[in-house]
């Protein structure tokens, strides 16, 4: 398996833990379309749409990032 497909499977169950956790309109706004990028034991890296996405994500998210990574 790839890295890039590792990542993707990490962010696919990571995903589905984040679908169980949020209502559906916060799972679907804020989740449903980012991309794992990279992670590493220091930072993790998600691709998201646009730069609100990135703020929304790094203000209200980080914990629940965290947590479920």
């Amino acid at each position: 398996m790839s890295p890039e497909q590792n990542l993707d499977k990490v962010w696919q169950n990571v995903l589905a833990d984040f679908e169980l956790s949020l209502s559906h309109g916060n799972y679907t706004t804020w989740f449903k379309s980012t991309k794992l990028l990279a992670l590493d034991e220091a930072s993790v890296t998600i691709g998201v749409i646009n730069i609100f996405g990135k703020n929304q994500l790094e203000i209200k998210y980080p914990a629940l990032i965290k947590e479920v990574l």
